[in-house]
This record gives C-alpha cells, structure tokens and sequence, in this order.
C-alpha cells in the first residue's frame, strides 16, 4: 500500500500485537479495543499522499437527532484544553469518535535508530486515544441517554480524574 501503511501494519502486529484486519483495497487496518467502561471498534489509516497517520476510536454509542446538541456541547467542552486528540460529532448520523493524529512526513521510511522513536511516537498516540476514549465514555453515555448534561458529566469525569 505504501511505507506508512507497511511501518503501521508493522507497528500494530510487531510492537502491540493487537489483532487487526486490513481493509481492502484501503489504507486502513480496523481492530477493537476493550477499557474499562467498553469495547468498542478503532481504525489506523495512512494517507500517504499527505504523510499523515490516523487512529481513531469509533464511541460504541450513537448520539439520537434529539441529544446531539447537548452531545456537542460535551464533546466541545472536553475537547477544550485537550493536548493529544480530539472528539468529533456525525451531526447527521450522530457517529461519535476520538481522533488523534501525526505527520510522518521525515519519519518514514525509517532508518534503523529512528524506528524506536518512531514506535515510542506510535504508542503513545494509539495509547493516548483508547484510554482518552475509555475516560470519557461514561460522560458520552450518560449525555446520549438523557441522565446528565453536558456540563455535569463532563464535572463527574474530571472529578474522577483528579481522585
């Protein structure tokens, strides 16, 4: 596919030795990740053409047409001062998902005493997005649901965050 893609599908089967599935005739390998608070399915995509990889996790909830705006509001609230990542809101579909992303423009194809940098990089994006996911789920739930506001839920998980 390309020297992204072949340095993540390297990466993913070598370093993290998750179970993935390439995507045909994609740049994409999809997998699934299991936190504390769910599992819920992520996506690693190399765009070659703009030295650019992707991971995303997918949130296993849908935010309906009548709690997408109070959905927004939490996405937006949490996504303010985040430092790696951030969510995203479908607002036609209500497809909810965190996304963090890197330039490998230098970083590929990688010489033999950059790919361990390289990896360090690597993990710390993918680790950075499943466990942002994983903390925030609860607050996403209970939003989608009806059973807190934004700013409520958004209190409850950095509360916790802070115990």
């Amino acid at each position: 596919m390309g020297q992204i893609f072949d340095a993540m599908l390297a990466f993913f089967n070598d370093e993290l030795e998750w179970e993935v599935s390439e995507i045909e005739d994609e740049a994409v390998l999809s997998m699934e990740f299991e936190g504390d608070n769910g599992r819920w399915p992520c996506y690693a995509q190399a765009h070659e053409d703009q030295d650019r990889y992707v991971f995303y996790s997918v949130i296993p909830v849908t935010a309906p047409e009548g709690r997408r705006a109070a959905v927004a509001e939490l996405l937006t609230r949490a996504n303010y001062g985040m430092l790696i990542g951030n969510f995203e809101l479908d607002l036609d579909d209500g497809e909810i998902r965190y996304k963090t992303s890197i330039d490998m423009e230098g970083l590929v194809p990688l010489s033999a005493e950059d790919r361990s940098v390289s990896k360090l990089l690597w993990k710390s994006l993918v680790y950075a997005n499943v466990l942002t996911s994983d903390q925030y789920l609860s607050a996403i739930k209970s939003v989608v649901e009806g059973h807190a506001e934004p700013a409520v839920a958004l209190q409850r998980i950095e509360d916790s965050a802070t115990a």
